[in-house]
């Protein structure tokens, strides 16, 4: 009986020494990798990334088309999808392949959460995404002015930044919250003179018809959209000059800018008419502030060589 015992102790005994040795094999590495979200972009409408997003949660205009991007092929889901009644939920633009690294996804009016599963460990990160309509907009007037000489064209120019912020209505654990948009179009314009403009001209309120309204007004003689509104970074005879219409895309912050740049003083008003991106067309409201780049030296030297010419000046 003994001698039995024995010989079974030992069969045990080197049973689970094997076993042993085979669980570091069968455990998960080591250096197995953890999935994150590296990245997530609003598209303009050809799919090219224009603005940044940032967080766990990113708040972007109605009818925006965000990418997703995971640090490794991934599973995805589509979850938690609340959005206000009639207009619809978020949705994949196309439906994630299996491995895919990175996803897009649409919205209207809602909230939703976007998951990735790596498939190299079954590790998971997720994002929430919410998508609201246009509330309103907020234009800054210029802050400071920059007022350079350059000596090859014997003149002065000026310079400022111009802020606009696009506020939109989201869901946020069912309730309307009113908070920067990401994602909107803002189309600027530089219109001529002072008198104040009749939006209700137009054949609608919506942004095609707005910025029809306004290309049929007069542009600016002497300021125009300029790469950066300190001269003295720049050769002011380059092709940093850019007319009298700019777009722009808002930031995870709802803002967007632009330099404006001017080598004879005139009274301008600055335009911005946001737009839905993804021809989604909806009422908005139009934004206008005025500026006249009145300076000693704007008044006087420019005179000397530059009054009566509606172009640039150029050497």
């Amino acid at each position: 009986m003994n001698k039995t015992l024995s010989k079974k102790f030992i069969y045990i005994i080197t049973v689970l020494a094997l076993l042993a040795m085979m669980v570091p094999a069968m455990a998960v590495p080591v250096s197995a990798a953890n999935i994150s979200i590296v990245s997530m972009t609003v598209d303009d409408a050809e799919g090219n990334p224009v603005a940044d997003g940032s967080g766990n949660e990113a708040f972007n205009v109605s009818g925006s088309v965000v990418t997703i991007t995971a640090s490794e092929a991934a599973n995805w889901e589509l979850s938690e999808v609340t959005y206000e009644p009639g207009y619809g939920a978020a949705s994949w633009v196309n439906t994630p392949a299996s491995g895919a690294t990175s996803v897009k996804v649409r919205g209207i009016w809602g909230e939703a959460r976007i998951t990735a599963t790596a498939v190299s460990d079954n590790s998971t990160a997720y994002v929430k995404k919410k998508w609201g309509p246009i509330d309103h907009t907020v234009i800054s007037a210029p802050g400071s002015t920059y007022v350079t000489w350059s000596e090859d064209n014997k003149s002065w120019y000026a310079g400022a930044t111009i802020n606009d912020t696009v506020y939109g209505n989201f869901l946020v654990s069912g309730s309307h919250v009113i908070l920067p948009a990401q994602g909107t179009i803002l189309n600027w314009y530089l219109v001529a003179g002072n008198e104040k403009l009749n939006f209700s001209e137009a054949a609608s309120q919506m942004a095609p018809d707005l910025k029809d309204y306004v290309d049929g007004l007069d542009d600016a003689q002497y300021t125009e959209f300029v790469d950066t509104a300190i001269f003295d970074q720049w050769d002011v005879d380059s092709d940093g000059w850019n007319g009298t219409e700019e777009t722009t895309v808002t930031g995870a912050n709802g803002q967007s800018s632009v330099n404006i740049g001017a080598w004879f003083e005139e009274n301008v008003q600055i335009v911005v008419i946001p737009e839905y991106p993804n021809d989604m067309n909806r009422v908005v409201v139009p934004e206008v502030t005025s500026y006249n780049f009145k300076t000693y030296e704007m008044e006087v030297v420019p005179q000397v060589r530059w009054a009566g010419e509606k172009n640039r000046p150029r050497s």
